[in-house]
């Protein structure tokens, strides 16, 4: 459907342009006899984690369902191992990390994912709010929320091999994202995860390769730069097409991304998006007046959007869930998005009937239920 498309390319588009991998082909890495990472090639995903032992085999993601990347995956392992996947971890909803955890789930293995993640009420899963601890294959797997990159963001540690999954929260090769939870959630997430890591602590991000402690604090402190220096230009008010030719900002971005090279579309893009984050005024609202949009709402092909709301904020789940900013009484920006918003629309008595959510040129209603 075109209004689930849109809602999903506000989610992962950015991930899957401009950025040059290698081949489409899995490179095994092996940590230990029970240990493996998996490094996907272009086009399948991003990197993956696998467990093996007494209760079967553990994944942490599961690369893409296109190009198939969740079959190639399995490949991988059978290379290693004929034990049954009993377990898959998701780090996000993002169809890179886990397009293929229908394909698993067919296979049998249940679920872990954040309760917000967007997994189909028909899989099997196991659900968890703030943190989760569970024991498989001899090993402690310590699963910690953030909302950075998406809202359902998980942190993975296992403290016996000391090795650290941080999912989106952390990337070699690419800008940073944490279009769901700010600089703020950024930090939180990266803090904690530091936290956790020691200077021996081996530290998988979701691309590029094993790593550690020392990169990841240098990784975020070059974020930082970044989110500083956007800030610093927009208080000179240079206009947001002549920051990225910003040499402090490019070198920056050098550093962040090990010396890739991006166009100026794909940049231009990025510093849209982190000042739609980070920087987009809020009209004041409180929590009794954001009150009443809650509820659900169909679209004309019968989609149901839900808007609730979480410690004091509102927020819209279609196929992911988004914060909504406040623009005014009834106009509302999609955090983290470039020129989507959503219009409530009042019926005689005052009351919420409906809202019409809008993206570039195109204009979805939806009536309240």
């Amino acid at each position: 459907m075109l209004l689930r498309a849109c809602f999903r390319v506000l989610f992962i588009w950015v991930l899957l342009s401009g950025v040059s991998v290698n081949a489409s082909t899995i490179t095994t890495k092996k940590l230990s006899d029970s240990l493996y990472v998996f490094y996907a090639g272009k086009g399948l995903g991003l990197n993956v984690t696998a467990s093996i032992g007494k209760d079967g085999i553990v994944l942490i993601d599961t690369m893409n369902a296109k190009n198939d990347g969740a079959k190639k995956l399995l490949a991988a392992i059978r290379a290693i191992s004929d034990k049954p996947i009993k377990y898959v971890i998701n780090t996000d909803s993002d169809s890179v990390h886990v397009g293929g955890y229908t394909f698993f789930s067919k296979l049998g293995a249940t679920i872990i994912a954040h309760q917000d993640a967007n997994i189909s009420d028909d899989i099997a899963t196991i659900r968890y709010s703030d943190s989760l601890v569970i024991y498989l294959n001899d090993q402690r797997f310590e699963l910690y929320h953030h909302i950075a990159n998406s809202i359902d963001d998980t942190i993975v540690f296992l403290p016996r091999s000391n090795l650290l999954i941080t999912g989106n929260i952390y990337s070699q090769g690419w800008f940073p994202v944490f279009f769901s939870g700010g600089i703020a959630g950024f930090n939180s997430a990266v803090s904690q995860a530091l936290g956790l890591a020691n200077e021996s602590t081996q530290i998988l991000p979701s691309t590029g390769t094993l790593t550690n402690a020392n990169a990841l604090r240098s990784f975020q402190h070059s974020t930082n730069e970044m989110i500083a220096r956007i800030h610093q230009l927009r208080l000179l008010e240079t206009k947001a097409k002549d920051i990225v030719n910003d040499d402090e900002l490019n070198e920056i971005w050098s550093r962040i991304a090990g010396g890739a090279v991006f166009n100026d579309r794909l940049k231009q893009r990025m510093v849209d998006r982190y000042i739609s984050t980070d920087f987009t005024a809020k009209f004041p609202l409180s929590t009794d007046q954001l009150a009443h949009y809650i509820g659900e709402y169909q679209f004309e092909d019968k989609a149901i959007a839900s808007i609730f709301l979480r410690d004091n904020k509102l927020f819209l789940k279609v196929s992911g869930i988004t914060e909504l900013i406040a623009q005014s009484n009834s106009l509302f920006h999609i955090r983290g998005s470039v020129g989507a918003s959503i219009k409530f629309e009042l019926n005689i008595e005052g009351n919420v009937s409906s809202f019409t959510y809008a993206v570039q040129n195109e204009k979805y209603k939806a009536i309240k239920l």
